[in-house]
C-alpha cells in the first residue's frame, strides 16, 4: 500500500512522471521568452536557459555534494519535526533566488511526496553559490518505515525562464540519537511538540 505524503522532496535525472510533469510546466515559459524560436532554432533548449544544480549538505562555506549510495541522516528537531537537512549548489546563473520543486520516493515508491514552488535565496561563499537550510519534512509516515530505506531525491529548480534538475539515491539513516535544538521551523504550533521530556539534546542543548 502506498503512503502519500504532502510535504516533502526528491530528485533524479531519470525523473519520475510527477517530476517530468513539473519540468514540462516550468518549460512552457521558455517558448514565450528570450529563449524562444526567434532567438534560437533549438527553441526551449538554449544553453542560456539551463543551469546546473547539485544536492548536498553544508552551507556557503562548506558544501559537500551527495553521491548515489550516500547515507542521509533523519534529524529530529525540538519542535517534533523529522526532517532531512539539505543544501544545493547552483552553477551557471547569477540569480539571487531560485524556486525549488522537490520529489521524494522511498522504498521503490512505497512512500512518495512532493514539495513545490518553494523560493530559496542563493548565497555566495567559499564553496560557490549555495542554497542553505533546505529542509525536507518527513512527518506523515512512521520513522520505522523510513529509516534504513533507499530514497530517490529529485530536485527541479527554476530561475526566470531557466531551469535545472538533478537527482540522487541515498540511504536514510537515524544514527544520531539526539534532538537538534538548532533548527526552528517558522509557524510551528507548539515548541517541543512530540518530543519526549528528557530527550538528549545534540551539542549539549539549546
Amino acid at each position: 500500500m502506498k503512503i502519500w505524503m504532502n510535504s516533502l522532496l526528491a530528485p533524479s535525472w531519470r525523473l519520475r512522471p510527477a517530476a517530468l510533469a513539473a519540468l514540462a510546466a516550468l518549460s512552457v515559459p521558455l517558448l514565450l521568452s528570450g529563449c524562444g524560436p526567434e532567438s534560437s532554432p533549438d527553441a526551449g533548449v538554449d544553453a542560456a536557459c539551463s543551469f546546473e544544480i547539485l544536492l548536498g549538505q553544508g552551507d556557503r562555506d562548506s558544501f559537500t555534494p551527495l553521491n548515489d549510495g550516500d547515507p542521509l541522516e533523519l534529524v529530529l528537531g525540538f519542535q517534533g519535526f523529522r526532517m532531512l537537512m539539505l543544501a544545493a549548489e547552483v552553477r551557471g546563473t547569477d540569480a539571487a533566488a531560485v524556486d525549488l520543486n522537490a520529489f521524494l520516493s522511498i522504498n521503490a515508491g512505497a512512500i512518495e511526496s512532493s514539495q513545490r514552488d518553494r523560493a530559496m535565496s542563493v548565497q555566495s561563499g567559499i564553496s560557490g553559490r549555495i542554497v542553505e537550510d533546505y529542509l525536507i519534512f518527513l512527518n506523515d509516515a512512521p520513522a520505522s518505515e523510513i529509516v534504513g530505506q533507499e530514497a530517490v531525491l529529485e530536485l527541479i529548480a527554476k530561475s526566470g525562464a531557466c531551469t535545472g534538475a538533478t537527482s540522487v539515491r541515498v540511504m536514510l539513516r537515524d544514527d544520531v540519537d539526539c534532538v537538534d535544538f538548532g533548527v526552528i521551523v517558522p509557524d510551528a504550533a507548539i515548541p517541543d511538540g512530540g518530543v519526549a521530556d528528557g530527550s538528549v539534546a545534540c551539542d549539549g542543548g539549546p
